[in-house]
C-alpha cells in the first residue's frame, strides 16, 4: 500500500482515534485523582570508608547500599528510630516507602509516605541509621559505635517535601495513555481495512 491509501484511512477514522484518546485520557485522570496524596523526600549521600583495609574499592559500599537499604535489618533500625521520635511505622512500610539508588560513590534516598512531615522523617531517619551504624550495616565485624568505618557526607536533602501523584503526574500519564489508545486504535483500523481490501482483491480474482 502506498502511504497516500495510509493517509486516506487515517482521514476516514480520525473521529475513532480522537474519541479513544479522550476517552482513556479522560478516564486516567479520573482514576487518578481518586487515589490518595503521597509526598517524596530525598537524601543524597556520599559514602566512602574511613580505613583502608576493607573492601577492594570504595565504590562497593555505595554499590551495596541500595540491598542492604532494602532489607529487613536496615528497616528495622529505621522502624526503631521512627518509633523514638513518635512516628509509628512498621519494618515492612519502611521497606516499601524507602527506596534507594547509587551512582559511583553517591546514594540516592527517596522516602514516600501519605504525609510530607512523614516523609521528611522517613528520609532522615534512614540518614541517620547509616551515620550511626555504619558498616555494622554491611555485616563487619570490626565496626562498632563510635568507630562505625563508614564515612558518610550528606551532599543534599529535600527542605520539603514534593507530590509524587499530582496534577503534573496525572497529565503525564494521561497523555502517554491517550497516546497508546490512539496508535492501538490506528493499528486496528489499518489492519482491519488492509483486510477488508485483500479479501475483496481476492474475491474479485476467483470470479
Amino acid at each position: 500500500m502506498a502511504p497516500r491509501w495510509y493517509l486516506q484511512q487515517l482521514r476516514m477514522v480520525w473521529r475513532s482515534i480522537a474519541a479513544a484518546a479522550i476517552l482513556v485520557a479522560t478516564l486516567s485522570v479520573a482514576l487518578a485523582a481518586r487515589e490518595p496524596p503521597r509526598y517524596g523526600a530525598e537524601v543524597q549521600l556520599l559514602l566512602t570508608r574511613s580505613e583502608d583495609r576493607r573492601f577492594d574499592t570504595e565504590d562497593a559500599l555505595a554499590y551495596d547500599a541500595p540491598a542492604i537499604i532494602a532489607g529487613q535489618p536496615f528497616a528495622a533500625a529505621v522502624a526503631a528510630r521512627l518509633a523514638s521520635q513518635g512516628v509509628p511505622l512498621e519494618a515492612d512500610d519502611v521497606r516499601a516507602m524507602l527506596r534507594a539508588s547509587n551512582q559511583r560513590r553517591v546514594v540516592t534516598l527517596v522516602a514516600s509516605a501519605d504525609r510530607p512531615d512523614r516523609a521528611l522523617a522517613l528520609g532522615a531517619a534512614a540518614r541517620d541509621v547509616l551515620i550511626e551504624r555504619g558498616l555494622v550495616l554491611w555485616g563487619d565485624p570490626l565496626a562498632r559505635p563510635g568507630a562505625t568505618g563508614l564515612n558518610v557526607v550528606v551532599l543534599d536533602q529535600s527542605a520539603a517535601a514534593w507530590r509524587l501523584n499530582g496534577p503534573t503526574m496525572w497529565a503525564r500519564d494521561a497523555l502517554l495513555r491517550a497516546a497508546a489508545a490512539a496508535w492501538l486504535v490506528i493499528v486496528l483500523q489499518l489492519a482491519i481495512r488492509t483486510h477488508h481490501i485483500q479479501g475483496a482483491a481476492c474475491n474479485s480474482s476467483t470470479t
